[in-house]
This record gives C-alpha cells, sequence and structure tokens, in this order.
C-alpha cells in the first residue's frame, strides 16, 4: 500500500512538472549582463482560495492552472492565494546563483520555492508583513536568490498573499547582472528623489522669506510627490522608514491618494481657477472632494474601499487636470500653459501604469524609471513657472513704479496747467452755467407741460382738467356766459380689454382721444382724459344747445370707429352726460362735474350709446326739491 501511494503521488508530481514544462523553458545564462523579463507564455498561474501548503500545491489534480491573459500577473486577492509557477534552465557550465526579482515592493506577502528532484528547495519569504533582512541584497525590490545546478532544470513555484492587489513584473538575474543593476537604479532613483528633496527645501524656504501662499502649495505638492515616489519605488523602506508596521500597511496608499489630493489642489491655486469659474472649477472641486474621500478612508482602515477606486479616480483626475489646463491655455492663460506641459508626462505615465497595474497593459522595465522621472520633470517645470511668476511680478512692479512716476509729473505738469488757467476756467464755467441754467429752465418748462399731458393718448390729463375747469368756472361766474361740460364713458370697455386684451384697448383709447380732439377743434375748448376709459371735454361760453350737438357728433364719431386687432374688428361706443350753467353763478367744479356724470349716468341706463344733457340750473332745484 506505501509503495503504491509513493508512485501515486510521484506520478502526480511528474505531471505537474510536465504541465509547467507546456509553457516553455526559461534558459538562464550565468554570463548574461541583462536580466529576462517573464512574460505570460513562459508561466502558469492559479488563483485559489483552498488552504494549500507547499508540499500540496505540486500534486493536487483540484489546482487549475493556467496561461495568465497578460504578460504581468495582474489580479485582486482578498480572498486567497496566488500561486505561479515557471520552469527554469541553467545553460552554464558550473553550478550558479540567480536572482527573481519582483519590482511591486509593496506586496504583503511573497513566498518562492524551487521545485526540483521531486521536492522543494528553501522557503524564501518577503513582503511588507516581512523584515527586510529576508530582502536579498540592497534593493529597492523584492530579490529571491535560487542556485541551480550545471545544466540543470527547475520549476519555481510563488506565492502571494496580498489584501488588495497581486501585481507581479517578474524578472531573472544572474547574480552579477542583478547587483550591477541593482546598484545603478539605486543611483538613478536617488538623483531623482535628491532632486525632489533639494526643490522642497528651496520653496520650503522661499516660503519663509516671502510668505507667499502660492510656494506653500507648491512645497507640499513637491513633498507629497516625493512621498509617494518613496512608497512606490520601495525605496522609502529601504532608505527612511525601514520596517515600521504603520508605513508597511499604509505607505502606498495613504502617499499616493495624498499626492494626487495636493497637485489637485495646486493647480487650483496656480492657475487661480476661483478666477475663471465654470465647468473647470466644478470639475476640480469634485475631484478634490473625492480624493479627501479616498484619502480619509485610507487613513480609517478602509483601503480595500479606497484602492478599489483610486485607480479609476487617478486615471479621470489626471486627464481632467490635463484637459483643463489644455483648455485654460488656450484661453490665454499663461499658468496654464506651464502646467499643461508639466502635468502632460505624469498623466501619460500614471495613465499607463495604471492600465499596467490593473492588467490592461504591459510592462517594460523602463517603466519604473519613468515614473519617478516624471514627478522630476514637473516639478522642475512647475519651478520654472513659479520662476517666470516671480519675473512677472517683478515686472509689474517695475511698471506700476514707472507708471506712478509718470502720473505724478502728469499730476504736477496738471497742477501747474490749471493755476496758469484758472481764471479762464471761471469764466468758462460761469458762462455754462448760466447756458445750463437757462436750459434747465425751459426743461422745467417743458417738464411741467408733460406732466398735464397723457402719456398714452397723448392728450391732458386729469391734473390739467381740475386746474383749467378751476379757472374757467371762475371766468363764466365772473363774465356771466355759459359754460358747458361732457363726461364721456366707452360703453363695455372692460370686455374689450377681457377679450382682446390691454394692448388692444389701449390703442382703442388713442383712437378715441383722436377723434374727440376732431370733432371739438376749437382752441378755447379743452379735452382730457379723466381717468380709465373716460374723456372729459370742457365747452367755455357754450350753452346747451350747442353743447349737445357736439356731444351728439362725438357719439357718432366713436361709434363709426372700426379697429382690427389680429383679425377682428372692435367696435365702439360710448355714453355721453352733457351739462351747461347757463350763465348761472355761485356754482363750483364738483358741482358741475357732479351733474355731468348724473347725466352720463342717465345715459347708460337708458341703453347706451347716447347722450343726455342738462343744465346746472335744474340739477340744484332737484337738489333743492329733494331737500
Amino acid at each position: 500500500m506505501r509503495l503504491v501511494l509513493i508512485t501515486l503521488l510521484t506520478t502526480m508530481m511528474i505531471s505537474a512538472t510536465a504541465a509547467a514544462q507546456q509553457t516553455g523553458v526559461v534558459a538562464l545564462d550565468p554570463d548574461s549582463a541583462d536580466g529576462f523579463m517573464l512574460t505570460a507564455e513562459r508561466m502558469e498561474y492559479s488563483a485559489t482560495d483552498l488552504e494549500l501548503g507547499w508540499d500540496e500545491i505540486a500534486v493536487n489534480a483540484l489546482v487549475q492552472w493556467s496561461i495568465p491573459h497578460a504578460d504581468t500577473v495582474s489580479a485582486w486577492t482578498p480572498d486567497g492565494a496566488q500561486w505561479l509557477r515557471f520552469r527554469v534552465r541553467n545553460t552554464g557550465q558550473d553550478a550558479e546563483e540567480f536572482r527573481l526579482e519582483i519590482r511591486w515592493p509593496q506586496l504583503q506577502r511573497v513566498e518562492m520555492r524551487v521545485f526540483e528532484d521531486n521536492s522543494f528547495g528553501p522557503l524564501h519569504r518577503a513582503g511588507t508583513d516581512y523584515p527586510q533582512a529576508n530582502t536579498k541584497g540592497i534593493s529597492k525590490n523584492i530579490v529571491f536568490p535560487f542556485s541551480l545546478g550545471a545544466e540543470r532544470e527547475a520549476v519555481v513555484y510563488v506565492r502571494v498573499v496580498d489584501s488588495y492587489l497581486a501585481y507581479l513584473p517578474i524578472f531573472l538575474w544572474s547574480s552579477d547582472a542583478h547587483d550591477h543593476h541593482a546598484d545603478m537604479r539605486l543611483v538613478i532613483f536617488s538623483v531623482a528623489l535628491g532632486v525632489l528633496l533639494i526643490m522642497t527645501l528651496f520653496n520650503a524656504f522661499l516660503y519663509l522669506f516671502t510668505r507667499d501662499r502660492m510656494y506653500l502649495v507648491y512645497t507640499n505638492s513637491v513633498a507629497s510627490s516625493l512621498l509617494v515616489v518613496l512608497a512606490i519605488t520601495g525605496l522609502g523602506r529601504l532608505l527612511v522608514w525601514g520596517d515600521q508596521p504603520w508605513f508597511a500597511d499604509n505607505a502606498y496608499p495613504v502617499f499616493a491618494s495624498y499626492c494626487f489630493l495636493s497637485v489637485t489642489y495646486f493647480f487650483r491655486v496656480f492657475v487661480d481657477l476661483k478666477k475663471h469659474g465654470g465647468w473647470v472649477l466644478k470639475f476640480n472641486s469634485a475631484i478634490l472632494l473625492v480624493w479627501v474621500a479616498v484619502l480619509l478612508g485610507n487613513l480609517l482602515g478602509l483601503q480595500g474601499l479606497a484602492m478599489s477606486i483610486m485607480g479609476p479616480v487617478g486615471v479621470i483626475g489626471a486627464a481632467v487636470g490635463l484637459i483643463s489646463s489644455v483648455y485654460l491655455w488656450r484661453r490665454g492663460s499663461r499658468a496654464a500653459k506651464y502646467f499643461s506641459i508639466a502635468w502632460a508626462p505624469i498623466c501619460l505615465v500614471t495613465f499607463y501604469g495604471i492600465l499596467s497595474l490593473f492588467g490592461f497593459a504591459g510592462y517594460f522595465s523602463s517603466l519604473e524609471y519613468l515614473q519617478s522621472y516624471s514627478f522630476v520633470f514637473e516639478m522642475v517645470v512647475l519651478s520654472v513657472a513659479l520662476a517666470d511668476r516671480i519675473n512677472s511680478e517683478r515686472e509689474a512692479r517695475e511698471k506700476a513704479q514707472t507708471l506712478a512716476l509718470q502720473q505724478q509729473k502728469a499730476i504736477l505738469h496738471l497742477k501747474e496747467k490749471i493755476n496758469t488757467e484758472l481764471e479762464e476756467r471761471v469764466d468758462i464755467r460761469t458762462q455754462e452755467l448760466r447756458s445750463v441754467l437757462s436750459k434747465l429752465a425751459h426743461a422745467n418748462t417743458e417738464l411741467a407741460a408733460l406732466t398735464k399731458v397723457d402719456p398714452l393718448t397723448k392728450i391732458h390729463n386729469r391734473r390739467h382738467f381740475d386746474q383749467i375747469a378751476e379757472i374757467e368756472v371762475l371766468r363764466a361766474s365772473r363774465s356771466n356766459q355759459p359754460l358747458s361740460m361732457m363726461l364721456i364713458d366707452i360703453d363695455h370697455f372692460k370686455y374689450v380689454n377681457d377679450t382682446h386684451g390691454h394692448v388692444a384697448g389701449d390703442q382703442c383709447l388713442k383712437l378715441i382721444a383722436k377723434a374727440i380732439t376732431e370733432v371739438v377743434a376749437r382752441e378755447t375748448d379743452h379735452v382730457a382724459r379723466y381717468g380709465g376709459e373716460e374723456f372729459t371735454v370742457i365747452l367755455p361760453d357754450t350753452d346747451l344747445s350747442n353743447a349737445l350737438l357736439v356731444a351728439e357728433r362725438v357719439r357718432r364719431t366713436i361709434q363709426n370707429i372700426s379697429l382690427i386687432y389680429e383679425g377682428k374688428s372692435i367696435r365702439l361706443t360710448a355714453s355721453i352726460g352733457c351739462v351747461s350753467t347757463d350763465a348761472m353763478r355761485g356754482f363750483g367744479v364738483d358741482q358741475l362735474v357732479n351733474a355731468a356724470d348724473k347725466a352720463m349716468y342717465l345715459a347708460k341706463q337708458k341703453g347706451r350709446n347716447r347722450v343726455e344733457g342738462g343744465s346746472l340750473s335744474e340739477s340744484k332745484s332737484s337738489e333743492t326739491r329733494a331737500q
């Protein structure tokens, strides 16, 4: 029985090894000065939530292996482990040590073992959950050593456990080549970090000396870029904070979201979006709020949710920032021009990096350099922009000083000119004042005349009627001459307004006023609009019989008016009350108006469109008899 189990186990191991061989063998040359990037056709990948140990992964038939869909494995790993295997062969004539390098130092737990001669070799561990002592050599990335005998083959297994994302750009090196390239990359990244650090300190001192808020915001942006470069490259752990637990769990998500937030706010201040307003300001405000929420989520332990939206928000935010800056550049903003130039490379690199991170684009060896130096390029260009801003402000101050001196000279010259021409100007002003006073008196006269005219019908208004009526009543009483008055009311005028509208009603009033003035043609007669649809006529030196004749002509003229408005004919009639003093004495305006008003209402009672008349003496007699 024991022999059967051993045979079965050995058969399964050989089958698993044979499956790995289907993907092709990676030939490792110990004399090569370059690394070999592991691509999809050379490896197999499995994501499983099975609790499998190292002795089981190579023989368990339930594990399904497949070729990754992209050259670089990228998958979410909250529920289990990610396994990767590939076959390697030492093409050298001697046993050699090789290195496996994973260029994503944010992984939490990574394990590697070599399966050779139907057994696993030593277990290697690395990642943010393990001390740096487990990492081979001075490298910012995760590095595992493994040895192969001369012309020997083996299967390398890699196990990844991470709360968020397993991103595995893998390179294979000879030990000497890796050490050389690791030292060179460390120098290159150290230069980038040095530039960012110098720029951070330089702008911080500028702020301390100038107290210009712009330099404080820019210092914060450069410092955040420095932190994210330290976190994303792994140099922060290697050179700065070491194995501190908080930094191991939070450095990348916190610093990355804080960097995006800082750059977005710097764009808002640098380009002065509040001055431009519009959709650019609204988009910037919305993206700022999202980054604040993402940063708080990372700080409060919600990294899973925050990390899931950082990629899409980063792409959208970078794209919107670039589009906004180009839009403002085209509208003439000099600051937006510099920001567009500075932001374009980092947008492209960030966009490509996020696509690669999520498995939509391939990884290439210089991508890690581009990520860091795009930050450096951005900050250098923005520093030039700030220097240009200083020069512009200095030029503006010099222009302002020159303009101030010119203005002072102009003021002195003007003062001298004023002193020499003062008397002439006083004479001119006096003449102008007299002319203005004359024009003002004339304008007052015209204004007084306008206050007596109805603005709609252009005939006299009620105010003028009251004044003329008082004058004519006194004159008639003194001269013992008759005085007649007509009070004209347009029949059913409310119906006209309600049916045809007030614009049509106004046209009717204008026509009626014109018709009355054409009938009442004497210079001594007075036509006025009494109010609303009522008109009044004062006829000096006119007895009742003649006044009734005039009133009848007025009624017929109004009856003959036909207004065509919006294709409809509007016919009008009027009820007229006519009264005369018959050369009596001792009457007043109110008595005259009341008598005409009663006559007008009598005309309405008798069927409208008619004239009713009477004398003021008869009206007073009837009032006396009633008493």
